[in-house]
């Protein structure tokens, strides 16, 4: 048999000698050893294959890994780093700071100046919410009602009552977006700002060093919402229509919203604080009805009730255009 090698084609041509298979295995491999490294022959008839793109794999000990997080879709909301923060004012408790001692039962306003130091606006919508610890206060949330933008300070107050037993109290808050995140103070947004107070039994801690002087307790707490011709008695806390009221909500097409005693309640307005019991007690109260106008800022009012007791009341005069007054207020007694 005689070899030829044409290309890489090996073609065997028989002399009609008698050859050993060692021998053919022998010529074979010397006719691979000829091909190009790395070729393979392919049999005859088969298409020829195309190469093919194949990433890269990634060993464990890659310093960089693929991302395997889902990528969101582009409707959906992504929070971003410092989207909403607030910082402390100068100084950020206008009123009430941390350990200021008050009377079992002595209502107080809290009021706070945070500034805006995050990326987007605080609108109407964002909400002054209860966060946690003691409530001290009776509702748990308010809205901003007006924008502050980035860079911007805002005061915001909360009307509180401390509590009856002496000791020491701290109510936690925070701002709330208009998406419903949670935010307050510090780099990430995530620390509270608070009311801290320290109830003392005054009236106990003076009669040891002088006679003792009758001190005010505050009996009845309330938080009402008035419609028009709601009536409220200030000696319990559900809007009534008799003969026991103390003061009606009235809108008049000439003389607008007024808020007017009855059955012998007289009121009058006393300013944009809350007053003590002495300044109630002390000051000149009248039958006449009070005219109240559109305002963000709450307005403070003195009264006796028809039983002839003492007390005050905050009126949020916020929502006076649409025909609603809501009053927060506390009724007095001495012991």
């Amino acid at each position: 048999m005689i070899v030829r090698q044409m290309s890489t084609s090996v073609h065997l041509f028989w002399t009609g000698k008698p050859i050993l298979l060692a021998q053919l295995s022998c010529l074979l491999f010397l006719a691979s050893c000829s091909m190009p490294a790395g070729e393979v022959p392919m049999p005859a008839g088969l298409p020829t294959p195309t190469a093919a793109a194949i990433p890269n794999p990634v060993t464990a000990g890659d310093e960089t890994q693929p991302d395997l997080s889902p990528t969101p879709p582009p409707s959906a909301h992504v929070p971003r780093e410092g989207l909403y923060l607030a910082q402390p004012g100068n100084p950020i408790d206008v009123t009430v700071p941390d350990g200021t001692p008050l009377r079992p039962g002595e209502p107080f306003t809290k009021t706070w100046r945070l500034v805006n130091v995050g990326l987007e606006s605080w609108t109407p919508e964002f909400a002054l919410v209860w966060f946690s610890g003691d409530t001290m206060s009776l509702y748990k949330e308010q809205s901003l009602r007006v924008v502050v933008a980035p860079g911007e300070a805002l005061e915001l107050s909360v009307e509180m009552i401390a509590p009856e037993k002496p000791g020491s109290y701290q109510s936690n808050w925070k701002l709330r977006a208009a998406d419903g995140t949670l935010f307050g103070l510090g780099p990430h947004g995530n620390s509270p700002f608070w009311a801290k107070i320290q109830v003392e039994d005054i009236g106990m801690a003076s009669a040891a060093a002088a006679s003792p002087t009758p001190q005010a307790t505050t009996v009845i707490n309330g938080y009402i919402r008035l419609n028009p011709s709601d009536e409220l008695d200030f000696d319990g806390v559900e809007p009534v229509a008799d003969a026991m009221t103390d003061v009606k909500f009235v809108v008049d097409g000439d003389s607008g919203a007024q808020l007017s005693p009855v059955n012998g309640a007289r009121i009058s307005i006393f300013g944009s604080r809350i007053p003590t019991y002495d300044e109630c007690v002390s000051s000149l109260l009248f039958a006449d009805s009070i005219g109240l106008v559109l305002s963000d800022a709450p307005a403070y009012i003195c009264f006796y009730t028809d039983q002839k007791i003492p007390g005050y009341a905050s009126l949020d005069l916020s929502q006076i255009d649409v025909n609603v007054l809501v009053l927060t207020y506390a009724t007095w007694d001495i012991p």
